[in-house]
This record gives structure tokens, sequence and C-alpha cells, in this order.
């Protein structure tokens, strides 16, 4: 598209496919340079200490469960028609 108003979306089209998101997080976000530092300063300030290690992972585990539960919430009555 040539329109003046148009920006392109750095968000895979489909959700559901891993390939949409090969692409590095400077591709695939808005985040300027100081963010990706900042991320990368809390992470190297993280990684010194084993309990925010813990808590960390903690917390992308309970995400992961969460958005399972989601998943399978979304899905309903779908897997008794098989």
């Amino acid at each position: 598209m040539t329109l003046p108003d148009y920006q392109p979306s750095w968000y895979p089209n489909d959700l559901s496919s891993p390939a949409g998101f090969i692409a590095p997080a400077k591709i695939q976000t808005n985040l300027e340079q100081q963010d990706f530092e900042a991320i990368s300063q809390a992470a190297s300030k993280i990684l010194e200490n084993p309990l925010e290690i813990r808590q960390l992972a903690e917390r992308v585990y309970q995400l992961m469960q969460d958005d399972l539960r989601l998943q399978s919430d979304r899905s309903g009555n779908y897997r008794s028609w098989r």
C-alpha cells in the first residue's frame, strides 16, 4: 500500500503459528534502543541473584499455565466432537 498514513504492523498475522515469531525482538516491536538497554540491564541484575531467577521462572510458569487454561476455555466443547 502506498497510502501516506499506512504504518506497517510489526506483529505476526497468525498468532497460532510460531513462524510469526522468528524475527528478532527489534523487528517485532516498536521499542527504542534505550528500551532494549534497560531490559538488558534488568536481565543482568536478575541473573546475579538466584532468588530473583527463581521468582522470574515461577512467574513465567504461572503465565504459561494461565495461557494454557485460557486456550482450553476458548476451545470449549470442540474436543468432544472428535
